[in-house]
């Protein structure tokens, strides 16, 4: 797997029939004539015998060769390597895609990165500055389980070649199984064991399938209908008729006699309808799950849904790619 982000690339070789032996990570640059040059800086990829392994063996760095094929789904580097692109937009579970756990945030003196792939496979990596041989691989592989209905994230480390000073780092020195709260796009990661948090941030930003604006932007001050979808605590609720205030900075929703800040609620909601109109929340759930549909407005929809059958067919589409709230 190799992970290119804001100048920044990780390596990570990974031998299914083996053991595996590392990561590389260090910088990238593509210049005006289309090239990519790499600048290692991390190299975990040695084998038992202090031989060298990994992308940087046997070849020079700089100046590879970039093809892709028509779809842009596979990238040629060096006219040597077939890479195919992992599409997580189009998941279904909504862990699935590249995080990063800031060092920063857990007392550690380098950052973790975790791939979670679709198949309960994750790989964790903490490259280190390094470039000698070392014992450090910066490495671990397993595989986890998570769900949404419980909040619960468990990881079974496999294979743990991440360790320095004969002690764990990356992942599995955090723990193996979580309670786990969204936070925006991102995740709040608690240990079980001893209630230690931190943050799972999503390496790349939103994706363009979760992304969505801030109902508050682009919104003038004042008073508005709003219709809401909310996941909590295993209960779901549809909820219409609120009243949405937004006062400058202020932005809070009134339900029951009780007013609440839309930032203490935003985790746990979706947003469907402003004054009986879809909110681009809403709609891009529409787009995603039904394109052909994508342009519907709210007065149609209704109409032809019927009331009776309103709530349930809204939760369904608010629920068709896994997950309740976007």
């Amino acid at each position: 797997e190799i992970l290119f982000f804001e100048g920044q690339f990780i390596f990570i070789q990974r031998d299914l029939t083996g053991l595996p032996v590392g990561v590389e990570s260090g910088r990238y640059e593509v210049g005006s004539d289309g090239k990519l040059d790499m600048v290692l800086e991390f190299d975990g990829l040695w084998n038992i015998n202090r031989t060298r392994d990994g992308w940087d063996n046997g070849g020079t760095l700089l100046g590879l060769d970039l093809d892709s094929n028509e779809s842009a789904s596979e990238l040629i580097i060096d006219k040597a390597w077939t890479v195919s692109k992992i599409d997580f937009a189009s998941g279904t579970s909504r862990i699935a895609g590249a995080w990063i756990i800031d060092g920063d945030d857990i007392q550690a003196e380098y950052d973790t990165y975790l791939v979670f792939f679709e198949d309960g496979v994750v790989v964790t990596a903490t490259p280190t500055t390094q470039l000698t041989y070392s014992t450090y691989k910066g490495l671990e592989i397993g595989s986890y389980v998570y769900s949404e209905t419980d909040a619960l994230l468990t990881v079974s480390i496999e294979f743990n070649g991440d360790t320095s000073n004969s002690s764990d780092g990356g992942l599995s020195a955090l723990g193996s199984s979580f309670s786990i709260q969204t936070s925006g796009e991102n995740f709040i990661l608690t240990n079980e064991a001893n209630e230690n948090s931190f943050q799972m941030t999503n390496l790349f930003g939103a994706s363009e399938a979760n992304s969505t604006a801030s109902p508050a932007d682009d919104l003038a001050d004042g008073s508005y209908s709003l219709t809401l979808i909310v996941d909590l605590l295993g209960q779901v609720l549809f909820l219409s008729g609120l009243e949405e205030i937004i006062d400058g900075e202020n932005h809070t929703v009134n339900y029951q006699g009780q007013s609440y800040d839309f930032g203490d609620i935003d985790p746990f909601v979706t947003t469907v309808a402003r004054d009986n109109e879809f909110t681009n929340e809403f709609s891009a759930e529409i787009a995603e799950q039904y394109p052909s549909q994508s342009d519907v407005t709210y007065n149609v929809a209704l109409g032809l849904i019927g009331a009776a059958n309103w709530e349930s067919v809204l939760i369904s589409v608010a629920g068709a790619d896994g997950s309740l709230i976007s």
